[in-house]
């Protein structure tokens, strides 16, 4: 088993990862990785229209070893909620 680090990046904001986890090869910690992203996505998803969140895998000898990105850039085409009222 490897330890491997997974940095996480939204909007510009780093979050190092100090701790890690131990996955038996770099395809398992990928696919942690991406799982990883979505969880990220779905909890901090909401209150602004774009939004770009990374995840960056780091094996234990500190060597980048994937890359997953998540973009989402929303638009008001019309009044938005709320304005619509009185």
């Amino acid at each position: 088993m490897e330890r491997y680090f997974f940095d996480l990046t939204v909007n510009d904001e780093p979050d190092p990862d100090t701790v890690g986890s131990e996955f038996a090869s770099p395809t398992q910690a990928r696919e942690e990785a991406v799982k990883f992203l979505a969880e990220i996505v779905k909890e901090r998803l909401g209150g602004r229209d774009s939004y770009h969140f990374i995840v960056e895998t780091r094996d234990g000898t500190g060597n980048l070893i994937h890359r997953a990105e998540a973009r989402f850039v929303g638009s008001w085409l019309g009044p938005r909620a709320g304005e619509l009222e009185g």
